[in-house]
């Protein structure tokens, strides 16, 4: 049996709403986490403004700019065998947006993109050697592929 990966979501910018992608990221929430977990488990996306993220940015990681996504790991519970939450992804609306135009992708695959990240990082990933960045574009690719979305590397 696959373990299933309860995915709460908090909307606090209106534009997320109209996007409607709240489907899409719990899908691919639970297709990472049924290769890594070994319990069922929770976490919470937070879909919030370019103003939360730099508050959030700065409270946590000391950095008094905008970002387009955060994770916040709980690594207190590592993976037992019970339901247990494994962190939160908070990204920000405006700079996600802005990017996406920039890539000339459309939002909605762009923020499948950042989600699939973001719940790497939950699991353990990092991207801070090239190698480790290396694995989790691979996987990331890979993920996005399965519901027909391009590369987004590939630009």
């Amino acid at each position: 049996m696959t373990n299933k990966l309860k995915v709460n979501f908090d909307v606090t910018k209106i534009d997320w709403g109209k996007l409607g992608g709240y489907g899409l990221y719990f899908y691919l929430s639970n297709d990472i986490w049924k290769n890594y977990g070994n319990a069922d488990a929770e976490l919470s996306i937070l879909l919030t403004d370019s103003r939360e993220m730099c508050a959030l940015n700065k409270k946590w990681r000391n950095k008094n700019i905008e970002t387009n996504i955060l994770a916040f790991p709980n690594f207190k519970e590592q993976f037992s065998n019970k339901l247990h939450y494994i962190g939160d992804i908070a990204l920000g609306y405006e700079i996600v947006f802005q990017e996406a135009k920039a890539r000339d992708v459309p939002l909605l695959n762009h923020a499948a993109h950042l989600v699939i990240h973001g719940v790497l990082h939950l699991v353990g990933y990092s991207h801070e050697s090239v190698e480790d960045e290396f694995k989790m574009q691979k996987i990331e690719t890979k993920v996005l592929k399965e519901v027909g979305i391009p590369n987004p590397y590939a630009y």
